[in-house]
């Protein structure tokens, strides 16, 4: 529970935290978390060497932006995670 204090201390414009027991699942969030998730942020992150990042510092990053993006616009355009997020940031 300690994380999702801190996550929702960001603000659901920057981190979204749901509980598998606690709250009901839109098909639309199911659909976010599937292309998002905890493991492939955390793989995102560790791919931009984000990972020794205090977690406030990680989620202030483009990168972050950009994986925040890809995951609202993502279902829209029907792009696949795989691709979308092999590109690097410059």
């Amino acid at each position: 529970m300690n994380c999702a204090g801190v996550h929702r201390g960001f603000g659901v414009h920057v981190s979204a935290v749901r509980s598998l027991t606690m709250d009901s699942w839109s098909e639309k969030q199911l659909k976010f978390m599937s292309l998002g998730g905890n493991q492939k942020l955390k793989k995102y992150f560790e791919d931009f060497d984000l990972m020794d990042e205090p977690v406030q510092n990680r989620y202030k990053t483009q990168a972050s932006v950009y994986y925040r993006q890809y995951v609202s616009e993502a279902p829209r355009v029907g792009c696949a995670a795989d691709i979308i997020l092999t590109i690097t940031m410059t």
